[in-house]
């Protein structure tokens, strides 16, 4: 756990949160391919090379370099409404049942009727 003095900007706060997804998740636990979301979509743009921040741009270097680390590490951004998950989600081996339950609640929560 990092402890940080002072005030911190938002968008700060939500690169340390993505630097702290590679470092103490995926790296610690050996992953080699990732995909970190976050509803930052500032944050997601600048760790995808389309923006930069004086504020956080240390950060993002610092998740960048980290994400050398993997074979494949991908930076996804997901709506606020959409970033239902309580922290970490992981999983080895077979997963097509997780990614049917969540594929059906994406539907169920869209409205469409077109999967039953």
């Amino acid at each position: 756990m990092e402890i940080f003095k002072g005030p911190l900007s938002p968008r700060v706060i939500e690169a340390l949160g993505f630097r702290f997804a590679l470092l103490t998740t995926a790296l610690r636990w050996g992953y080699s391919r990732i995909i970190v979301e976050g509803d930052a979509l500032q944050i997601v743009q600048a760790l995808n090379g389309s923006r930069s921040f004086i504020d956080c741009d240390t950060i993002i270097l610092d998740c960048l370099q980290i994400a050398l680390n993997f074979s494949s590490c991908l930076f996804s951004h997901v709506k606020r409404g959409g970033n239902k998950g309580n922290g970490l989600m992981s999983w080895r081996g077979d997963f097509l049942q997780w990614l049917l339950t969540l594929a059906l609640d994406d539907v169920r929560a869209s409205g469409s009727s077109s999967m039953s």
